[in-house]
C-alpha cells in the first residue's frame, strides 16, 4: 500500500513565490491524501485541501489521476469570502461596494480544460444580493458558460451613489433581475 501524505504551511505565498501566482499574503493551508495505484497508474485519492486567510476560506476534496500529463481532477469545493472588495482589490480590481460571498461546486476535467459543474454562488452586500447557479469552463479566452443569475436590490435608494438621478423617493421600491447566459465552446 502506498502512503498517506500530509502537509501544512503558514504562508502559501512564500511557498509558491517562484511561480506566477498572486495570493493573499496571509493565506495558509493544509493538504492530505493518499496515493493509490501502480507506477504507471498512480492516483491521489482522499484529497483534502484546506486554505485560510483573513479574506477567505476554501476547501477542496476528491481525487486527481492518473498522475502525469493526462491527469484529471474530480474535486468538490467550497469557498467563503469574508470581504469581496478587499479580495478584488488584492487582484487589482477595486469594487465600489463591499460584501460577503460563497461558492460551491465540483472542479472536473484535465488541468488544461477544467470545468466547474454544480456551481452555486452568492454574494450579499449593502446594495443587495447576487445569486449564480450553473456550470462554467475555466479554459480559453471564451470559456463555456451556462449560468443563471438573479440580482435583488431591496431598495433603489441604495443605488444613489452610482447615479445622478434622485432615488431617495424610491426607498420603498425593490428590484429583482434574472438572467441566463449560455455560451458553448468546442470541447476537446
Amino acid at each position: 500500500a502506498l502512503p498517506i501524505f500530509e502537509g501544512a504551511t503558514t504562508s502559501l505565498e512564500a511557498l509558491l513565490g517562484g511561480f506566477a501566482i498572486t495570493l493573499p499574503g496571509d493565506l495558509s493551508g493544509t493538504v492530505g491524501g493518499s496515493l493509490k495505484g501502480t507506477r504507471n497508474d498512480l492516483h491521489v485519492q482522499d484529497l483534502d485541501i484546506d486554505l485560510r486567510s483573513d479574506l477567505l476560506s476554501a476547501s477542496l476534496t476528491g481525487s486527481v489521476g492518473p498522475l502525469g500529463p493526462q491527469a484529471s481532477v474530480n474535486m468538490p469545493f467550497r469557498a467563503d469570502l469574508k470581504d469581496v472588495a478587499a479580495l478584488a482589490a488584492h487582484f487589482g480590481r477595486p469594487l465600489p461596494f463591499s460584501g460577503t460571498g460563497s461558492a460551491q461546486g465540483i472542479l472536473t476535467g484535465p488541468f488544461d480544460d477544467l470545468f466547474v459543474t454544480g456551481l452555486s454562488a452568492g454574494m450579499k452586500s449593502e446594495l443587495g444580493q447576487l445569486r449564480l447557479d450553473g456550470e462554467l469552463g475555466l479554459a480559453g479566452d471564451s470559456p463555456t458558460l451556462n449560468i443563471a443569475s438573479e440580482i435583488t436590490i431591496p431598495t433603489l435608494a441604495a443605488l444613489q451613489p452610482f447615479t445622478n438621478v434622485a432615488l431617495s423617493d424610491y426607498s420603498g421600491v425593490s428590484l429583482t433581475v434574472s438572467s441566463e447566459v449560455f455560451r458553448a465552446q468546442d470541447r476537446k
